[in-house]
């Protein structure tokens, strides 16, 4: 990947104070979390798992899911992985990876990125999907876009911190379960 499509200048990015961390105490995303999360949790395929979370920042979302499923594979995506690489020695002091390290790769949300997930992936399927990138309707729909061929028969794909965009979901993809939770979007399927 050569050339950044986000459109928002560096300004922009730094005015922002990209900190993460936000999802389960200021959003309160938790208890819905929780509710999509249980079946893969007390599921026997952990070890099959593939989670993919986009708009890492800092990494504590990663660490989360690395100690939630210390079996599976944790895939870390972002435009900027300086954040993470800045403050991953300070998590793992907190505990964070002790039984699971995340993969990292680059990820511009405006980008075509059929293919090069494909890569990331190999043959594995994506079972747990989270959106906490580029919170504008154009790069969640471009990413879900890509993202779609390579989730598993029964997936959870969360977006984050976009109210409008669950029309959009919906409309392109009729086939899936869309439910909006103010902020909060949660796609499922289950054809498996």
């Amino acid at each position: 990947m050569s050339k950044h499509h986000d459109s928002r200048s560096r300004a922009t990015l730094d005015c922002r104070l990209m900190q993460g961390g936000d999802r389960m105490l200021f959003h309160d995303y938790g208890k819905v979390y929780a509710r999509y999360l249980a079946p893969f949790v007390s599921n026997s395929f952990s070890s099959e798992l593939v989670l993919v979370e986009l708009g890492i920042l800092r990494g504590t979302g990663l660490a989360i899911w690395c100690d939630l499923f210390k079996a599976g594979r944790v895939i870390g995506l972002d435009i900027d992985l300086g954040y993470f690489n800045a403050n991953v020695e300070n998590l793992k002091n907190l505990g964070a990876f002790i039984d699971n390290m995340p993969e990292l790769h680059y990820f511009d949300q405006y980008e075509n990125n059929n293919e090069y997930l494909g890569k990331i992936l190999g043959s594995d399927k994506i079972n747990i999907f989270i959106d906490d990138g580029v919170h504008d309707s154009e790069a969640i729909m471009n990413t879900m876009k890509c993202v779609v061929p390579y989730l598993s028969d029964r997936f959870v794909y969360f977006v984050e911190d976009n109210k409008w965009v669950h029309s959009r979901i919906r409309q392109s993809y009729p086939d899936f379960t869309v439910a909006r939770y103010g902020r909060f979007t949660v796609v499922t399927g289950n054809s498996g």
